[in-house]
């Protein structure tokens, strides 16, 4: 049973909206119906409530629960749960604008500086511009691009 978890669905929304490529607008639209679907079956909203904010207790009801039973479902139920937890974690202690701050920080100082532009840094700038389209960012996106686009050039002649 494949999980998408609400912070993956998050993401797949902000590149949707970030780029006008019907195929990410399609690729979104399927997940959400499967993140849906999938919430719907494993939390029904009596004994199995779903929390975008899970409490520490809840989640580790939920893993009790899964090592007992040891079945797909209360796999599912409690991976879900225990991804929504990590995020609201990951939010207060603010490991995530430090983590966004730190990437911006590198993908600036590989924009200023001589040196390759991997696919996976030019992939780390897009979903850092999406998330916070400022003009820096914007422009340290556009530098990078072009660094790539010109090295795939050289490389190519």
């Amino acid at each position: 049973m494949k999980i998408i978890t609400q912070s993956e669905l998050k993401k797949l929304e902000r590149e949707a909206k970030a780029t006008n490529k019907p195929e990410k607008r399609t690729e979104y639209a399927k997940a959400k119906r499967e993140f849906n679907e999938l919430r719907d079956a494993l939390f029904d909203g009596q004994e199995y409530p779903y929390a975008k904010s899970p409490s520490d207790q809840y989640v580790e009801q939920l893993r009790q629960e899964a090592e007992k039973n040891n079945d797909e479902v209360s796999r599912a139920r409690y991976e879900m749960m225990k991804a929504n937890r990590d995020t609201v974690d990951a939010n207060k202690s603010g490991e995530t604008s430090r983590n966004f701050k730190q990437e911006q920080a590198r993908l600036q100082k590989i924009a200023r500086e001589d040196g390759e532009v991997t696919d996976a840094d030019l992939k780390s700038a897009w979903e850092v511009t999406s998330k916070n389209p400022s003009p820096e960012l914007l422009k340290t996106y556009s530098i990078l691009k072009r660094k790539k686009e010109n090295q795939d050039e050289g490389s190519e002649g």
